[in-house]
């Protein structure tokens, strides 16, 4: 999911029939279901949005708006959700699934306080848009990215500062590796540990092994979600359960952890003859 021009939807108006004293016959049809367009909003550092009076509006070429306000840690990877009705008001046929398709121009703004941004990009899987009843996941980057890397500028200016070298527009792969991180730019992006120490940062440590569990650690970022994942042969990476460590062993176990802070986790991943299998491990991170 890379840049994208900012494509289309059709534009929305509830429609409401009110029925009068007449003996007249009205056909009605029912309500197509919504369209969801779900995701999240970052900063122009890169931090998911936790503002709880942040608001992601959809604005179609008609004028017509849908809004909704930012919800923090809503679901891995997501801190928006949009129900978009699909009887837009377009066309002259209400409630057909073609009143939203990818035809007509429209913008997402993102409202915070009294300033309201446009992003500067949008990623997302476009193969869905318009079809009722399904969803489209859409992240939303702030910011202004002058030299249309991918990268906000003011991120790059972060990175390049505590590097020690000057800010210039095009000066960053985000392809290139990240020094001493082992990752590239736009990996330490996606992470937000660009500000941490390497051996701090978006790696996961193995912090123990016991009859009963292992023992992972590893940093978390606000706002970000993270799973740990194992393989008995590289490629083949199922989803495992952890609890945080200290826990009591009947502790209920969780796929994905949600940050709500940013500190050094450890978990513990419950022995089972599945795990003993497995011979790699990887963090994940949304």
């Amino acid at each position: 999911m890379r840049r994208t021009s900012f494509q289309a939807l059709r534009s929305f108006r509830q429609v409401v029939l009110l029925a009068g004293l007449s003996a007249a016959t009205v056909n009605a049809f029912p309500p197509t279901p919504h369209h969801l367009i779900v995701g999240e909003v970052r900063d122009s550092i890169g931090n998911p949005l936790v503002s709880t009076t942040a608001q992601v509006t959809l604005t179609a070429a008609s004028g017509s708006t849908v809004t909704t306000t930012v919800v923090p840690n809503l679901q891995p990877g997501a801190n928006y959700r949009l129900p978009v009705p699909m009887d837009a008001g377009l066309t002259d046929d209400l409630y057909k699934p073609s009143a939203l398709l990818p035809s007509a121009p429209f913008k997402i703004s993102v409202k915070i306080g009294q300033a309201t941004y446009l992003p500067m990009e949008m990623k997302g899987n476009y193969a869905r848009l318009g079809l009722p009843g399904q969803s489209t996941h859409l992240d939303l980057t702030l910011g202004i990215d002058s030299d249309g890397n991918g990268l906000p500028d003011d991120w790059e200016r972060a990175v390049m500062s505590q590097q020690g070298r000057a800010w210039a527009k095009g000066a960053i792969d985000p392809s290139a590796p990240f020094p001493g991180t082992g990752l590239t730019y736009l990996q330490v992006y996606l992470a937000g540990t660009y500000a941490m120490a390497p051996k701090d940062g978006f790696v996961l440590n193995i912090a123990g092994v016991s009859e009963s569990a292992s023992q992972f650690s590893f940093t978390v970022v606000k706002g970000h979600a993270y799973t740990i994942q194992g393989a008995t042969r590289l490629g083949e990476w199922s989803t495992l359960s952890f609890r945080m460590a200290g826990d009591p062993s009947d502790a209920a176990s969780v796929s994905v952890y949600q940050a709500v802070d940013t500190r050094r986790l450890q978990v513990e991943v419950p022995t089972s003859p599945e795990f003993n299998a497995f011979h790699f491990f990887r963090l994940n991170v949304e």
